[in-house]
């Protein structure tokens, strides 16, 4: 229940307590809930609208998954000698956009569980970008308001978000990751004020970082005067770590890799993390490692490797099935949540 439920006259949160069970429990009819209450069925419908907003009333919408696929996973990464802490494998969708929306439910339910078994006072968290990561931090927010438990459990706790990589563009868009953790700060603050404490850090590069007006030397000095290291070293440092599974050829990608990839392309349709290609060998494209502002695929694999850190990778849809194989088979995370679709080549790759 939101804080601002606690606020309210006494009167008023009964009525709304009690419109909400005849309605949602008893499945009465607003006509008929405006006679025993004696109020306009206008009156009704604001109360039915107010019990939602505060929490008082909640939806829960849960990605069905696939449990028998999730744990020949587990398997198959225990067998590699790779074991995963969590997999969940969600059903496939017919359109891209509502694979989206489940892989993203799913992931945030994940983090969710993780973020409540966090003991830690201050919990660090680092995320990268993209329209998956969006559905999951509009889940986390609607979480957040209607959890009492998940609430309780971040009581007094002091959160601070990083992105994964710095970008140059001050534009607020889903494929950037100062744009989200800006998203996840916010929603954060409004349902946790008084509760926890929420400290966001999203800078961005200039808009000609990566272009020919600089010389190397002119980006490690801007780096320099505004700390940036400082934040990219915090963001290595975080206990938990969200990054979206992406391709080379998605439209998004080849749209923002053309503001920091000149020296040499990518070729072919390749795994993509935290905007950097992956290899065959699982491996990060070296030119693009070296020209991004943020984590390594390296970096990313080696905190992956301790058990007392989380990196939660997710991913799906037509266009990553078999193409994020090789991630998959050298993984550079320790949580995954994927549709059956990707679950289900990754799985054939393995018996090939």
């Amino acid at each position: 229940m939101d804080i601002a439920a606690q606020y309210l006259p006494s009167n008023e949160l009964a009525d709304i307590v009690e419109a909400s069970r005849l309605h949602f429990i008893e499945k009465k009819p607003q006509r008929e809930i405006s006679k025993r209450l004696r109020k306009s069925q206008s009156t009704i419908s604001r109360l039915l609208i107010r019990a939602q907003d505060l929490g008082i009333v909640s939806y829960r919408i849960e990605s069905p998954i696939d449990i028998a696929l999730a744990e020949d996973i587990r398997k198959a990464y225990f067998d590699m000698a790779l074991p995963m802490q969590r997999v969940s494998v969600v059903l496939d969708s017919q359109s891209d956009p509502k694979n989206k929306i489940n892989v993203g439910c799913a992931a945030g339910d994940m983090f969710l569980s993780i973020l409540k078994e966090t003991k830690k006072s201050t919990i660090r968290i680092t995320m990268s970008c993209g329209s998956t990561l969006w559905e999951l931090i509009r889940h986390v927010r609607d979480c957040v308001r209607t959890d009492p438990a998940l609430v309780k459990s971040l009581k007094k706790k002091h959160i601070e978000l990083f992105p994964t990589t710095l970008y140059a563009d001050h534009s607020i868009r889903e494929e950037y990751p100062h744009t989200l953790v800006t998203a996840l700060a916010t929603g954060l603050r409004e349902s946790l004020q008084n509760i926890a404490t929420i400290e966001a850090h999203a800078p961005t590069l200039p808009t000609n970082f990566f272009s020919n007006d600089l010389t190397p030397n002119d980006r490690t000095d801007f780096i320099k005067k505004y700390k940036l290291s400082e934040v990219t070293k915090k963001a290595s440092e975080a206990d938990i770590i969200l990054v979206g599974i992406g391709v080379t050829d998605d439209e998004q990608y080849q749209k923002l890799s053309q503001s920091f990839v000149r020296e040499s392309r990518p070729q072919g349709n390749k795994p993509e993390i935290a905007y950097i290609p992956v290899d065959t060998d699982g491996e990060g494209d070296s030119i693009v490692s070296k020209t991004v502002v943020g984590l390594s695929v390296k970096q990313l694999r080696d905190i992956s490797k301790d058990s007392k850190r989380t990196v939660l990778a997710f991913g799906g849809g037509k266009k990553k099935r078999g193409v994020i194989n090789p991630l998959l088979k050298h993984p550079c995370f320790n949580n995954l949540v994927v549709d059956v679709g990707v679950a289900e080549a990754f799985l054939q790759s393995l018996r090939a």
